[in-house]
């Protein structure tokens, strides 16, 4: 768990121990405190999956930036390191030209990654009101047994978290982009 400071530690362990705890005592709990039990734990969870993927693919983000860098210099034909004008000039063409708009494959990933855009958010959105509407509905009709729905949402996400996943590296196998790259260079870029 590097990188994790220890009060972090110590919460993932506190909140492991009371998640295990929980699920021991779980035939002994009346059902409605059961229902109540498996929505906190779900929906702390859901945080604590929500933050950890997110975190996952700013890393794998940045990984992949820095290894498209050392990819294109050498593409190129420019040492990474170089900090010669010709070198810089000759970088920069390449980069132009590569992430053009002109091109299709840079149109089609471009496409791609607004796409995946608007459905994340709106896959997130949903999530939010699905786990807040089974919170209100569950109770007040009383399907308190019901409460493993509770996890549904989480899973839901999880689930597009690796379609997403696998969608980035078929854009990146067919096209040699992932989606929305040239879109990001061009607005990071652009003068």
């Amino acid at each position: 768990m590097k990188g994790l400071p220890k009060l972090g530690i110590d919460i993932l362990c506190v909140s492991f121990v009371a998640l295990c705890f929980f699920y021991f005592f779980y035939d002994e709990i009346p059902s409605k405190f059961r229902f109540f039990g498996t929505s906190i734990l779900s929906i702390i969870c859901s945080i604590g999956i929500y933050l950890g993927l997110s975190i996952l693919s700013a890393y794998i983000a940045n990984k992949r930036e820095i290894k498209l860098a050392a990819t294109t210099c050498r593409e190129a034909g420019v040492h990474p390191d170089s900090q010669s004008d010709i070198d810089v000039k000759t970088y920069r063409n390449y980069l132009v030209n590569r992430y053009s708009s002109e091109k299709f494959t840079n149109r089609i990933t471009d496409l791609i990654g607004s796409l995946i855009l608007i459905i994340s958010i709106l896959v997130e959105i949903t999530i939010v009101i699905s786990i807040i509407s089974l919170l209100i509905y569950l109770p007040i009709n009383g399907f308190y047994s019901d409460d493993f729905l509770m996890w549904m949402p989480i899973m839901w996400y999880v689930i597009f978290w690796m379609i997403i996943s696998v969608t980035s590296l078929l854009c990146k196998l067919f096209f040699n982009r992932y989606p929305g790259e040239a879109k990001a260079f061009n607005k990071k870029y652009d003068h």
